[in-house]
């Protein structure tokens, strides 16, 4: 990507100032991240490392803590392999400052041995951070294959490029990589509270983090770590909402090390119309106990409410079973087309029968809260219809095959007539069922 602003120039012109990795550099690197191996067999080892072949009886002594290289002394894990060569990848990172900016380098390096030859190292550079005092980011990096990915190793890059500004990549921000020791620190990260540790946060994040938010730099000033790393994830408009809360816990020396639970723990105090401003509640010296004595409380209600909930819908439909009854002997005519209910299983089966539908597979015969009805002339079938009971709608009404009949538009005209009749009924039987269970209850108290 070509530069577009005056910060990618300047960020361009100091980067040919970064001095060249070094081979105290690149040593150190294949010592830490690399184990040296031995290929052997029942009576002979050959070093990985420097090639040197030699006789050797196989023991136990030999798996378990490895053998030494009599040509270059070095230690030899013994490889679980039967292959004669073995290649391995891994990446390390340089911190270092120039012109004001923190810069974090990271470097690829790859480890090739084979039997009978000495060990092949390379190490090449494959990106850059570079983060100025203000918190602005640029990142420097060789191309990345579209299809690959750091984990399969050297395809991932596209060692053909130079290394030039590129966009926002997740690629270019490689986590758990060993850091080479003397890194070297802008002074404003030093002053919002870096002491070394990133907390397991990509440090480019982590130093970009540091510098733009004030909450996140008190936080890691005074040690509340958990809080820290939720105030830059989902629960960051909990950190926000909860501020005073957790300014409290600072006064008071407080360190909270379960963000999640801690949020939750404020929600149940707020449940409770408890004290949110009060240390005693935040800030409890037996977190567990006290969360869990709140947790139970609280299911111990939504429990009780659900149960009443659940008594209330089940009283409810046994008003509309109950009230319905009554409404099955209700009957709509206009001298032509006359409608009735459906009364029992046999009725609901002979009108699926007839009409080709699914009235009764469907179990509309159980819903409490609709009534069907059949519209007939002469005895035959026309059109079956369901009527909710909650809003005395017109749900459906389906002729033969699902299909409308011939006089579909008399049946809903003479359906939607008869609603208010329907109603009326239902309220006045509703009312008398309910009275009626009312004194029962009464009684049986």
């Amino acid at each position: 990507m070509k530069p577009r602003t005056k910060l990618h120039h300047q960020v361009l012109a100091l980067k040919d100032k970064l001095p060249s990795i070094t081979s105290e550099h690149t040593d150190w690197a294949y010592k830490k991240l690399f184990k040296f191996y031995a290929w052997k067999t029942n009576h002979k080892a050959a070093c990985f490392e420097c090639g040197h072949e030699w006789q050797v009886e196989t023991n136990l002594i030999a798996k378990l803590f490895g053998v030494e290289c009599p040509h270059c002394r070095k230690t030899l894990e013994v490889a679980e392999t039967r292959s004669w060569s073995k290649e391995e990848y891994d990446a390390f990172q340089i911190m270092t400052t120039c012109g004001g900016f923190q810069v974090i380098r990271m470097f690829e390096i790859f480890h090739y041995c084979k039997k009978g030859y000495k060990a092949h190292y390379s190490c090449n550079e494959v990106y850059q951070h570079w983060i100025s005092e203000q918190g602005k980011h640029v990142i420097l990096a060789i191309g990345v294959n579209a299809m690959g990915g750091w984990v399969s190793g050297r395809t991932c890059w596209c060692w053909h490029t130079p290394m030039e500004i590129r966009g926002e990549n997740s690629r270019y921000y490689i986590n758990g990589v060993a850091c080479y020791p003397g890194s070297k620190f802008i002074p404003i990260i030093k002053r919002n509270g870096f002491k070394g540790s990133f907390h397991k946060f990509n440090p480019a994040f982590f130093f970009q983090t540091l510098i733009l938010s004030p909450k996140f730099e008190t936080l890691l000033k005074v040690n509340q770590i958990s809080l820290m790393a939720e105030s830059t994830d989902r629960y960051q408009n909990h950190v926000d909402k909860y501020w005073a809360q957790v300014k409290i816990c600072m006064r008071h020396n407080y360190i909270v090390k379960d963000a999640i639970s801690w949020f939750d723990h404020i929600k149940l105090l707020e449940y409770f119309k408890m004290d949110i401003h009060n240390p005693k509640y935040i800030c409890p010296e037996d977190f567990a106990k006290e969360h869990a004595e709140l947790s139970k409380r609280k299911a111990d209600i939504e429990r009780r409410q659900a149960r009443i909930e659940e008594e209330k819908r089940e009283f409810e439909n046994k008003l509309f079973r109950e009230t319905k009854k009554k409404l099955l002997n209700l009957q709509f005519s206009d001298g032509i087309i006359v409608i009735v209910a459906l009364k029992g299983i046999n009725d609901f089966k002979k009108e699926q029968k007839i009409m080709e539908h699914c009235v009764y597979s469907s179990n509309y015969h159980k819903k409490d809260t609709s009534i069907i009805l059949s519209a007939r002339k002469n005895d035959k079938r026309l059109e079956t219809i369901e009527v909710s009971l909650n809003d005395f709608s017109i749900r459906q009404c389906r002729g033969h095959l699902n299909e409308d009949s011939k006089y579909h538009k008399q049946i809903l005209q003479l359906m939607h007539d008869s609603l208010p009749k329907l109603k009326s009924s239902f309220m006045k039987y509703r009312n008398e069922v309910k009275a009626r269970k009312t004194r029962k209850l009464v009684v049986a108290a």
